[in-house]
């Protein structure tokens, strides 16, 4: 395509109407979001998901804890599988606990496990390593980037259908007002 035809928007044109430089002109936004602002939209969301949530673990400690009863082995175990078991240990002043947490699989009673502990001393899930973190993150921060594609987009598609509309709505106006003199049909 040549292009002084993709660019006649832009061009003075005695056919250019207002509303072809207004969709130009919400096209090259367009462009510019999806070129520029998802990608660091999606960034910060991915560097403010991954802080969070390095952020939420920083308050868990680890504690070596004694398996009470076995974590049940189920019919079929995948590798890595785990099991509701009790366990107990003590706490820094001296306090022992009992709770109950997920450990491997056929753990015998005995068996030392660490846990995790907030700072009321409640039972937690082991934290996030970097690499789960992250990949977490980059998956919000992808999910961002795509959602202002899509928001983006949807935008384009409904203001060009709106100028769609008032350009027709006008052709319809201007033929209701020459259509009888080209068919001598004048009032």
């Amino acid at each position: 395509m040549d292009k002084a035809v993709r660019l006649w928007r832009w061009r003075r044109n005695p056919l250019r109407r207002g509303s072809d430089v207004a969709e130009a002109w919400v096209g090259l936004a367009v462009g510019l979001t999806m070129a520029v602002g998802a990608p660091l939209a999606g960034l910060a969301m991915a560097v403010g998901a991954a802080e969070g949530m390095l952020d939420e673990d920083d308050d868990l400690r680890g504690v070596t804890a004694v398996v009470v009863t076995g974590a049940p082995v189920p019919g079929i175990a995948g590798p890595g599988g785990k099991g509701l078991a009790a366990v107990r240990w003590t706490d820094d002043d001296g306090t022992a606990r009992v709770g109950a947490t997920h450990v491997a699989f056929g753990a015998e009673e005995g068996s030392r496990v660490t846990i995790w502990l907030d700072d009321q001393g409640r039972i937690k899930d082991a934290p996030a390593g970097p690499a789960e973190v992250w990949a977490g993150a980059t998956l919000l921060g992808a999910t961002a980037t795509a959602g202002v594609c899509v928001l983006a987009a949807g935008a384009r598609l409904a203001v060009r259908s709106h100028l769609a509309r008032r350009r027709a709505a006008r052709w319809e106006r201007e033929w209701t007002a020459v259509e009888p003199l080209w068919c001598d049909r004048a009032a």
